[in-house]
Order: C-alpha cells, then sequence, then structure tokens
C-alpha cells in the first residue's frame, strides 16, 4: 500500500510544468506565469486577439493548433480587428464597432459584395455591412428605426412624409384643403372660393364681389320699396306678394307689366316671368281675361303651357275677349288682362284698340279699394310683344295717364339680364337668360318709384321688362 502512495507521488512530481498551478503568486524558479498556469520561460504562447503575429494560424493556450480565423465567425473574448482587416461583425457580445440596438456599425460603409442597390433595412434587422447597396432594390437606401421612422444621419428614428405631408405610420390620406358646402355664386363669406369675404356693401354674384347701391338682405341685393320678402326693410314678407313705395300691397294695388318676350320661342327662365306676373295676387283662382284675335297661335299656345306650368297649385279660369265684346264689362269680372302679342295685326287697328280701350283700361288699374262689400284690388294688364311689322303690341296701352311707352328694337339672340331681382317679377328667375326669338326692349319716359326696369338687355341697358305700379 505504502509503495502504491508513492508511486502515485513520484508521477504527480514529473507532470509537465506546464500544468502546474500557480501557487499563491509565485512559479517555480525556471517557470513564468502563463494566463493562470506556469510555463516553461520562454514558452508561453500570445493569447489569441484576433490574428496570429505572422499572418498564420493561431495557437492556442495548450500549443495545438487552432481553427484558421476570419472575420465572419468571431469568437466570445475578441476584441482586434479581424483577419481582413475589418471589424468582426457577427454580432457577438464584445464586437466593437457595433451598436447592439439597431445593428449598424460605425465604421463600415459602402457596397454589398455584389454591388447592388442601396439597403433597405427595417427595425433594426440591418447587418454590418447593409449600411450601402443592396443587390436586389435598385434605389437609395432608407433604414427605419424600431418605432417605423426614417433613421436620420444619427440613425435616429424620424417619421416619412409624402408629398402631401401625409405621415407613414397610418394617418389617414391627405385629402388637400378643406372645401365649404355652399353656393360659391352667391355666399357673401366663399364668393367664387372659400374663404372670399365680400367686403362690407357688396354682394355675391355671378362668384364675383359686387357693390350694392340698394340694401344687402342676406345675400341679395335688393330694392326693399319693391321686394315682396323684404317690403321697406329686411325680412318683412308681404302676404299678397305685392310690395310698393316700401309697403305691402294687401288690397292688391294696380299694375300693368310689359314683357318684350311673346313665347314663339321661349325657355324655362323666361317661360317664369309671364306665370310670376299672373300670379301676383294672394286671390285663388286667378280670373284671367286673355285677348287674342290678331295674335300668332303657336306664341299664345306656348304662352298658355308657361302659365299653367308656373301655376304651381294655383288654379285660374280664362275668359277671352272679342273685338265687339265690351271690355268695360268683361274686365269687371277679371283680376288679370293678358293681351298676347298682335302679330298680325296693322298699326291702324292697335290704334282703334287703346282708343276702345282707354277708359276701361284706366277704371281696371285703378279700381283698389274699400267699397261696398269689402276690398277690392286693382287689376293687373300684362301686355306681350315681340319683332312684327307693325309699331308694337304696346300701342293699346301708350295713352297719357296710363303708360308713355314705344317699342325700341329687336334684342333677338342677346343676353336679358335680371336688373331688379327684389321685383315679384323677378322671382325664381337666373341672373342671365338669352332673349330668345322675336324678344324686343322698349323706351318709356316712366321714373320710379312708380316704374321699375326688372329685366334689361344690350350694352345700353334698354328694358325688357317693365312693371308700372298704380297706387
Amino acid at each position: 500500500m505504502r509503495a502504491r502512495l508513492l508511486l502515485a507521488v513520484a508521477a504527480l512530481l514529473g507532470l509537465p510544468a506546464c500544468l502546474d498551478p500557480i501557487v499563491g503568486t509565485q512559479c517555480a524558479r525556471g517557470y513564468l506565469p502563463c494566463g493562470s498556469q506556469c510555463v516553461p520561460a520562454g514558452s508561453c504562447a500570445i493569447p489569441d486577439a484576433g490574428q496570429a503575429a505572422d499572418g498564420e494560424d493561431e495557437t492556442l493556450l495548450d500549443a495545438s493548433p487552432g481553427e484558421p480565423e476570419s472575420d465572419a465567425d468571431a469568437e466570445v473574448g475578441e476584441t482586434g480587428p479581424a483577419a481582413d482587416a475589418e471589424s468582426a461583425t457577427d454580432g457577438d457580445e464584445n464586437d466593437v464597432g457595433v451598436d447592439q440596438e439597431d445593428g449598424l456599425t460605425s465604421t463600415e460603409a459602402g457596397f454589398d459584395d455584389d454591388g447592388g442597390a442601396p439597403a433597405v433595412e427595417i427595425d433594426g434587422a440591418a447587418e454590418a455591412d447593409d449600411t450601402g447597396v443592396d443587390p436586389d432594390l435598385g434605389g437609395t437606401s432608407v433604414l427605419l428605426g424600431d418605432d417605423g421612422g426614417a433613421d436620420d444621419a444619427n440613425g435616429e428614428g424620424a417619421a416619412i412624409s409624402d408629398a402631401s405631408e401625409t405621415e407613414a405610420d397610418g394617418a389617414l390620406p391627405d385629402t388637400g384643403p378643406p372645401q365649404c358646402q355652399t353656393d360659391l355664386t352667391s355666399d357673401l363669406d366663399n364668393c367664387g372660393e372659400c374663404g372670399n369675404k365680400c367686403p362690407t356693401g357688396y354682394y355675391c354674384a355671378d362668384s364675383t364681389c359686387q357693390p350694392c347701391v340698394q340694401t344687402i338682405c342676406g345675400w341679395q341685393c335688393v330694392n326693399t320699396g319693391s321686394n315682396r320678402d323684404n317690403c321697406g326693410y329686411c325680412g318683412v314678407s308681404c302676404k299678397s306678394g305685392l310690395c310698393s313705395s316700401s309697403q305691402c300691397d294687401d288690397s292688391g294695388t294696380g299694375r300693368v307689366i310689359v314683357i318684350g318676350h311673346d313665347y314663339l320661342v321661349n325657355n324655362t327662365t323666361m317661360s317664369q316671368v309671364l306665370p310670376n306676373a299672373v300670379f301676383l295676387w294672394s286671390i285663388n283662382p286667378v280670373r284671367l281675361l286673355a285677348y287674342k284675335v290678331w295674335a300668332n297661335p303657336t306664341a299664345v299656345g306656348n304662352a298658355n303651357d308657361a302659365i299653367a306650368y308656373g301655376a304651381r297649385n294655383r288654379e285660374f279660369v280664362t275668359n277671352s275677349l272679342a273685338d265687339e265684346d265690351d271690355i268695360a264689362t268683361k274686365l269687371g269680372g277679371a283680376d288679370v288682362f293678358l293681351i298676347y302679342g298682335q302679330e298680325y295685326a296693322t298699326d291702324a287697328i292697335l290704334t282703334q284698340l287703346r282708343q276702345k280701350w282707354a277708359n276701361a283700361i284706366t277704371t281696371f288699374v285703378n279700381r283698389g279699394g274699400t267699397v261696398s262689400g269689402g276690398t277690392v284690388s286693382g287689376g293687373t294688364v300684362i301686355v306681350l310683344d315681340g319683332v312684327y311689322a307693325n309699331q308694337g303690341t304696346v300701342q293699346v296701352i301708350s295713352q297719357e295717364g296710363l303708360f308713355d311707352i314705344q317699342q325700341n328694337a329687336s334684342v333677338t339672340g342677346a343676353v336679358c339680364t335680371v336688373v331688379a331681382p327684389g321685383d315679384a317679377l323677378a322671382s325664381g328667375l337666373l341672373r342671365n337668360y338669352l332673349c330668345e326669338q322675336n324678344s324686343v326692349s322698349f323706351t318709356t319716359s316712366e321714373g320710379s318709384p312708380s316704374t321699375t326696369f326688372v329685366i334689361v338687355s344690350g350694352s345700353g341697358a334698354d328694358p325688357v321688362v317693365i312693371d308700372k305700379v298704380f297706387p
């Protein structure tokens, strides 16, 4: 037994000194510290720091040959450059030059091995050599941070925006500037375009701010002296639809209305003028007396269609006047006397009619007032006219005390313009419309406030529709 113990001690003493552990801080004479062990002097190999001194394979601490060194498999403990003189980039915990948070290296920049396009990296997944060009893309590199934003030059995340400043993180698409839901042709606060507000004293017409020489009520420039919805003051509406001298004519003031259209050819806006004239009064049904002896039947039919269409649930009854009839009797049972355009009448016939009708018509328009049994409204005379061989149908009413008026000139094909939008005759009309075939303008010495030019035509603003009120 003792002999076996002695042999074991001798074997231990005969082990190579390089395996002797360091006792305390001293090695035996002839030995030097090597790592955590004592080795013969001069035999300690240089610890691997990433590159062998002679460029050959490294030598490990146990004096056995190591595996070939490369920059692609740096092991734990490497702190220096790899064999290819580039920073180790495999993401080991002790690599230098690598941003462990986003995977970007501070030392390598350039192209990938195959010279492709700049890389696009998302959420910090960029490899060490991917700050240059990626083989598949062909565009400029864009590095996205962990939050989805674009990395700036310092690697910080920044929001990406397109040409319309829409963020790339899920914001709603850019729909451009806000749109105002209004009529840009007449809105005082949005005239022609959103936010274009007309200055004080101006109103918006045809998308343009224009000066108002009358009164602005709401969005309209109106004559409060005759406006049925703003009579005298803004917001004062007349039940009868009649406003004269800034007061509602609830008893029905007499009128003479001249319209320079015979309706041989018409359009939608033209067709609204005639029913506006017929249905001025708030009575129902309207008793209509019509004279059409010398009129064009086609024009008469079109005019009647316009009246029926524009009635809008109002009722009317029609009675015809013949040359041999007693006009005074006929007018006594009528509310409106309609004289169609007398295209086929001669000037002599029209002169005879004026002389025959003068007193009866004057009485008719001036009959308003209180009589036995109630209130009687003044009658309305409507004259249609056109370009004929004669001097105009208006001859039958052109007399002293009734209406001083003469036919002027043809305005066929011209633009008719509503210049008194507050007048009852202009209700529902477009501002501008085409003067159709046979349209004509007039001249008159009649003046305001009793006479209103409702519609005009031409650069000289010649009246096409005139409204004269009898107090």
